[in-house]
Formats: C-alpha cells, sequence, structure tokens
C-alpha cells in the first residue's frame, strides 16, 4: 500500500502539473515489516516504465518532427511530471513487470513514422493504450490514493488523445 509513501501528501495535479510548494516529500518504504515487497512498488515501477517510454517515444518524435513540437511539448511536460511522481515511489533497483503488464505502444523502442500526420496519429494511440494501462493499474492499486493517482495519469493521457484527434499537421511539412 505504499505505506511509507505519503500519497495523501501529493500535490494537487491540475491539467497533469503540479501544483502546490516544492515537491512532496515522499518517503519510499520498499518491504513491510515481514519483508514481503509492496505490491504497490512494483505497480508503481511498472508505470514508471510505461511513463519513461511514452517521453522517450515523444521526444524522439519531436526530434524528427519539429513542426509537432507546439502540440507535443505540454504532453512531453504532463509525463515528465507523471514519471517524477512515479519515481519517487518506486526504487530505482525494482524491475518492472513483464512486458505483458505494460502498455502494449510501450513495449518495445517507438520507430518514428516519416510522416509527421503518421507520427502524431501513432502517438495518438500511444496515449490510448497508455491510459488503458494507467487505468489497469489504478483497479490493481492497493492503496486508495495510489489509485486516484493513477487514474489521474490515465485521465491525462485520454485527454491527450483526444487533443491528438483534433490536430492536423499541413501536408509536407515536417
Amino acid at each position: 500500500m505504499l505505506r511509507g509513501v505519503s500519497l495523501g501528501a501529493l500535490p494537487v495535479l491540475t491539467g497533469c502539473s503540479v501544483v502546490g510548494e516544492g515537491a512532496p516529500d515522499l518517503t519510499r518504504k520498499v518491504f513491510e515489516a515481514d519483508h514481503t515487497p509492496d505490491p504497490d512498488v512494483a505497480l508503481a515501477a511498472t508505470a514508471l516504465a510505461d511513463e519513461r517510454a511514452a517521453l522517450d517515444a515523444l521526444r524522439a518524435t519531436v526530434a524528427r518532427h519539429r513542426r509537432l513540437t507546439s502540440v507535443l511539448s505540454p504532453m512531453i511536460d504532463s509525463h515528465r511530471a507523471h514519471a517524477t511522481l512515479l519515481a519517487r515511489a518506486a526504487p530505482p533497483q525494482q524491475d518492472p513487470t513483464p512486458a505483458e503488464g505494460r502498455s502494449p505502444a510501450v513495449r518495445s523502442r517507438f520507430a518514428v513514422p516519416r510522416d509527421p500526420d503518421a507520427a502524431r496519429k501513432k502517438i495518438g494511440a500511444l496515449e490510448a493504450d497508455l491510459s488503458e494501462s494507467q487505468k489497469r493499474h489504478a483497479f490493481a492499486a492497493s492503496s486508495g490514493a495510489f489509485a486516484r493517482l493513477l487514474a489521474s495519469m490515465a485521465a491525462s493521457s485520454a485527454q491527450q488523445t483526444a487533443v491528438l484527434a483534433t490536430q492536423a499537421t499541413s501536408p509536407g511539412r515536417s
């Protein structure tokens, strides 16, 4: 249940921006008294791996298609904030669950399409898959506060999917 992690002290997430003074002080407690790993710690590690993979995909897409920077930069900021929060709950040595527990879109290295519109659509699919994955993580979380945090991240990715669906790139421009 991430007992050592003060998830109740997490700052309010508004539009996936951390609001409040500084970052929360999240103390890690990986093992309970009987040395059994807290299941939410493994869940946090998996969610963190997914967020980092999404960040890598977004950065690679921006590097290839500079014209998408204005659309994708807020998403990069959002996923960076999510990764920062999750990193405080998942110890660096914690391995994420096997690939089948992760979002399908982030199981392997992201190949950026040559066409900017195809790249935008592929990022949209990644965001949709990530939203579904984060929902599953939220349902599996033992801690109610952690479940709400993961659900908020799922909603963020769903919103980003909707934004990408309304965006169009100019033909032949990248």
